[in-house]
């Protein structure tokens, strides 16, 4: 199952913002303390960064991830050998009536977006 950066408002039906969920939640403790810090606004583009609103925006702060109409938090991370940017977690959301556990790895890119890896599927987002 693959999300396309396209995809927005309507068209993302509730399996695709499960899949944001995860590929955010993970990410948002993985980094350490001395590198970029994870919380922050993040977007499926840069251009969605300039609008005021996106379904696509992602807020990290801390172990919680707010999304457009979701929510998770991290919990368990598990380091992995040679990733020091990025660990697992387990996800656990809630949005639109749902509840919903997930386990992801979550690492930052190069120039500070959040990359998410969950069951073969891969996500990249910036950061606003």
């Amino acid at each position: 199952y693959e999300i396309l950066s396209g995809l927005v408002g309507s068209e993302m039906c509730i399996r695709d913002r499960r899949w944001i969920v995860i590929f955010l939640a993970a990410i948002a403790i993985s980094t350490p303390a001395s590198s970029q810090s994870i919380n922050g606004i993040y977007d499926i583009s840069r251009e969605a960064c300039t609008r005021e609103m996106s379904d696509g925006r992602v807020n990290v702060q801390g172990n919680n991830l707010g999304f457009w109409e979701s929510a998770c938090q991290l919990t368990n991370p598990t380091t992995v050998r040679g990733m020091e940017a990025g660990a697992l977690f387990d996800l656990q959301c809630s949005g639109e009536g749902e509840e919903w556990s997930l386990r992801a790895l979550v690492g930052l890119d190069y120039d500070g977006g959040l990359i998410i890896y969950s069951d073969g599927g891969m996500s990249k987002y910036f950061r606003c």
